[in-house]
This record gives structure tokens, sequence and C-alpha cells, in this order.
């Protein structure tokens, strides 16, 4: 198969039309070159170029790559843009020895979906609305090694700057034209679109249906999607579903487990203990060589406990995918095989969930503990706005072992935990998550988190901040492509994620300035986040970078006076909120010893 193929013939991607095809060359090029695509430089545009200069075959390529996107919505952006932005079926764009057969110039859209295959005649509309079958000439996904939906476009870019070794934002290149939705579509124009790319939907299975296009239609259409017979068959199903019911558990509990035969027991034991009590208990022995497995089969003989033991290590990801393969309840709880859950944990996560249909995951506040110093509680950020300005500003977010997630949104979007930023596939979560509904966070304090040096966060440092580092490039995708920042990306991440015991990382005074003045800005005009939390933390980050990077003592003073002339009222809540975190920090970087690792934190 043809594609494009870097210069050492590692890395091939495989175009397809109107699938970010023009952004991702723009892109590529950049990353190549060092510099910005410019046809006038070139002497061709970038589609000559890249068939011209870098089409190959890819076939030996070690990395394939391939973005993919819902036919549908791939049918309705090349209309848009196209038919409306290109006018490619003017009567002055239409070749006249076709004439004849267009039935009319510049078309609606029901008029271009009436006399489709006529419009087919043009060459440009056949390249663009051509199925992605065709041009994959009888090979299936299974060809490419890296496969990304477009919603996923910015991890796709994380990992191409990975792999070159720059930083290079992809721009979204070509999309001009008015945009049309499946709103704009009636049923009988669904149902011939659906038998068009009806190979496609074969190809594409594994991310995209006919059922999930046809629910998002109904859902925008507030109409049923089915033709009437087989609404009925549908209607029956629903009701023997219905009935069958009673027999799924409401909750689906995931709890992996690695060599964890000294805290296994509490975990569990937390959990038998819910007041809430519909639920069903899935334990991933993930290759466990202590006595985990043993502790679980002699000790209990609840049968809402599934437990499986894997033969080999396959680490926490996959032990998590393996378990939501197995889940069949409403809701998805997350456990670790080392903390506590407080007995009322699931009734109130439960309830919020029933009362906010629009929220997909639902976490609390936490306490800290260990076998050394007292507890305490660590307050999360409560609301949508919050969480996600915690997310964008890289503070500590949603709790994952004591989250509760809505299971037909992992489904219905394809959601699984991802080895590509390992230790920080929560991280990568919440991302996933926060793109189809709301997070939350309730106030009570439902969880005991245990701080100890087996646990991933301790184990695995240094590989969980590289992950976390790629993740937020992403968060802040919006801000890194503005033209006039004033440092490079690096300075930005540096500033929000500050690596303990990493003295290659620097960031001087005057770039903690300039980043704290930088960010101050962006969230003031970021109306998705919660401006006044995002500032805290930004407050926060700022002290706390001239302590970690260790700037001169009257930088430090300077730092804690412009932070308090900038916002006092908020510096004292920083005080106050942070104080004992910083605590909490000092108990974790204690912990100097490599034992074995623990389970999944």
């Amino acid at each position: 198969m043809k594609g494009y193929i870097s210069k050492d013939g590692k890395i091939g991607y495989r175009f397809f039309p109107k699938v970010a095809c023009t952004t991702i060359k723009y892109a590529l090029y950049e990353m190549e070159e060092g510099e910005v695509f410019s046809p006038q430089k070139v002497g061709m545009d970038v589609h000559r170029y890249t068939n011209k200069k870098k089409k190959s075959t890819i076939d030996q390529c070690e990395r394939r790559f391939v973005v993919i996107r819902d036919p549908v919505k791939r049918f309705l952006s090349a209309y848009g843009n196209r038919v409306t932005f290109y006018h490619e079926l003017s009567k002055k764009k239409v070749p006249e020895e076709i004439h004849h057969l267009i039935p009319f110039f510049d078309p609606t859209l029901d008029q271009f979906i009436e006399y489709f295959d006529s419009y087919l005649n043009q060459r440009s509309i056949f390249h663009h609305v051509r199925p992605i079958s065709e041009f994959m000439k009888g090979e299936d996904l299974s060809y490419f090694s890296d496969i990304y939906k477009l919603e996923d476009l910015p991890y796709f870019e994380s990992e191409l700057c990975s792999l070159f070794g720059r930083e290079v934002s992809f721009g979204r290149e070509q999309t001009g034209g008015q945009k049309f939705s499946l709103k704009d579509l009636n049923k009988n124009q669904m149902e011939k679109l659906l038998r068009y790319y009806e190979q496609d939907y074969k190809l594409l299975h594994d991310y995209y249906s006919e059922k999930t296009i046809w629910q998002e239609w109904e859902k925008e259409n507030n109409q049923s999607s089915l033709p009437e017979e087989q609404q009925a068959v549908v209607t029956a199903v629903a009701k023997d579903d219905a009935a069958n019911e009673i027999k799924r558990p409401i909750i689906s509990v995931l709890l992996p487990a690695y060599n964890a035969e000294s805290h296994i027991c509490r975990a569990v034991d937390s959990i038998l203990s819910q007041t809430y009590r519909d639920f069903e208990l899935i334990i991933i022995d993930d290759g466990s060589t202590d006595k985990t497995s043993e502790f679980i089969t002699t000790q209990y003989k609840d049968p809402r406990i599934k437990h499986i033991t894997l033969a080999e290590n396959v680490g926490v990801v996959g032990a998590l995918n393996q378990a939501i393969a197995m889940a069949t309840g409403q809701y998805i709880a997350r456990m670790d095989a080392d903390d506590i859950s407080r007995p009322e944990r699931f009734l109130q996560q439960i309830q919020f969930l029933e009362a906010n249909p629009d929220y997909v995951a639902c976490g609390s506040s936490i306490t800290i503990f260990n076998d050394k110093d007292p507890q305490y509680k660590v307050v999360y950020p409560n609301t949508h706005g919050e969480i996600l300005a915690a997310l964008q500003m890289f503070h500590r977010n949603i709790s994952h072992p004591g989250v509760m997630i809505r299971s037909d949104v992992l489904w219905k979007h394809n959601i699984r935990y991802s080895n590509r930023y390992p230790h920080a596939e929560d991280y990568g979560l919440w991302k996933q998550l926060s793109e189809h509904g709301k997070l939350y966070n309730l106030k009570e304090n439902l969880l005991m988190y245990s701080c100890h040096d087996e646990q991933i966060s301790s184990k695995h440092y240094k590989t969980q901040i590289e992950s976390s580092r790629s993740i937020l490039t992403m968060f802040l995708n919006d801000f890194f492509a503005q033209e006039n920042l004033e440092f490079s990306k690096n300075i930005y991440i540096n500033f929000l994620v500050q690596e303990r015991g990493n003295d290659h990382l620097v960031l001087s005074p005057a770039e903690a300035t300039g980043a704290f003045r930088g960010l101050l800005a962006y969230v003031e005009k970021n109306v998705d986040i919660d401006t006044r939390y995002a500032k805290k933390i930004i407050l926060y980050k700022y002290c706390l970078a001239s302590f970690h990077y260790n700037h001169s003592f009257f930088s430090k003073i300077k730092t804690g006076l412009r932070c308090l002339l900038s916002s006092p009222f908020l510096m004292m809540n920083v005080v106050l909120e942070n104080y004992r975190h910083f605590y909490f920090k000092k108990i974790k970087d204690s912990f100097k010893q490599e034992p074995k690792r623990s389970d999944s934190k």
C-alpha cells in the first residue's frame, strides 16, 4: 500500500481525503524539514508535493499510521468543504463535457444526496466521498500498527512529535465551508448513505458502527431511527432485556492486583461492606507471584466476586481492559488493591449519577493514610469547570481508584485504557471522557488512599511524568496554537509539571514569570474552565517553581509578593489548601527504596 514515508523509511502514513488529510501533510512536512510548508518556496501545493516527493510503498515501515473517521460524518464534511466552500459543483468549475450529467449546479444538500450518483462524475467529488474501503484495496485495518480516530487527533500529534523530536501543532487546514451535522439529514438520506458506506462500516466496525451513528442521528432528531419492522424487533428485544435486567448488577467494580497479599483483603472487605449492595466485584490478579489469588479464593465465597488470574503479568492497563470486557454493570467503579472505600461510597455516587444524566463520571475527595503519619483529607476540585481547569493546569483532578463511570459511554465511544501513556492511563481517560459529558467530584471523603513505597506513582514516577507531559500538551493544544507565545512549549510544560529529582529541567525566574503571565491571560479567555480555580493553580505553581527550580532567596520573595499583590484572597486560599499537600509530597519523597512492584497505582 502506498502512502507518505519518512526520510529514514521507518514511519509510514496512509492518507484518506476528508480525514485531516491536508492538516497532517502540513504537519509532517514541518516535522521533517523544520519549517512551515510554503507552496511558493516548494513550487507546488502540499498534495502535489506529497504525491511527487514522499509517496511510496509503506509495507516495510516499522510504524504504519492511519487516521479514520465515521463515514457519514466524513461525507457531510466533504459536501460542506468541496461543494459549499470550493464550489466544485458550480457551472464554472464543472468540466463542460459533463455539464449534461449535472442535475443542479451548486446543489443543496438534499439535491446532492438525491442525485448523488450523477455528482460522482465530477472527479474531485468522487475522490473526497469515495469509501475508505476502496482506497484500502482489500487490506483491513490490521495492516496498520497505529490507528487513530479523528476525534483522537491530539494523541496522534503527540506521538508524531515524540517520534520526530520536534514540537509541531496540528493546524486545521482546509476546514472552510458550512458545517453540516446529522440533524441536516432525514431518515431516507441516512439509509441511502449507510448503504453507500456499508463496506466502510464493516471495515471500521471496531471504531464506528451503523448502530452508533443511527443512535446519534436519533438523538439529534428526537425520533426513532429504524424502519417500523426493525423497530418492532428492537422493542421486543428491549422488553426481554428489561425482564433480564434483574440478573445484571448495577455496578461493576474493577480491582486489578499484583503481588498485593499484604493489603488485598482490606480492599475487598471495604467493597463487600458497601451499603449499596447491587454490584459485581471483578478482581484481576495480574500474574502475581505471591499469595494474592490464594487469599481471594480461600477467604471469600461471596457470589458477587468474579476472580481470574492471568498467566503472566500484562500491566495495569491490560488488566483493567480485561476487567472492562467482563463488566456487565450500568456503572464502572474503580478500586485499587491497597485502598479502602468508605461504606457509603457507592450509594452517594449512584445517587449523584442517577440524578444528573449529563455527567459521565463521579469521584470524591480522599483521605491520605500510611503506617507512619496521621491521616489527612485532600479536597479535590468539585465542579466540571474546576476539574477541567485542574486537568489543563496539571493539578490533582480526579482520584482514579475512587471514580465511578457510566459504562455505556465507554462502550459507545470505544474508550479504553491506553498503553500509549504508561502509568498515567487515568489522565488520558479523563481527557476522553470529558469530550462526551461532564465530570464531578463529590465533596465528601469516600476513599482512604494508601500512600506507600510500592505504589506505581512512587515506583514509576519518571515514566508517569513523561506520559503526563505528553497528555498535557494535548489539553493545552489551543494555548500552544497561539502565534504570540513568549517561550517554547517546554517552558510552559516545565512550569506546570515540576518533576522532582530531574536536574536537567530548568526554569529561570524570568521564564517562570513569563509562563505565569501567559497562562493567566489564557485562562481568562477560556470559557470551558473555571477561571478562578485555574488562577489558584497557576499561583500555586508559580510559588512552587521558585523553590523547585532553586531560585535565589530574593527571587522567591519577589514571586511571593507578586502572587500576593495579584490576588490576595486567592493567594490565601492557595496557602490554606496546599500546605498539607506539601507535607504529603514530603512523605512520598521519603520513600527511597525500590522493592517489588505492587498493584495499580
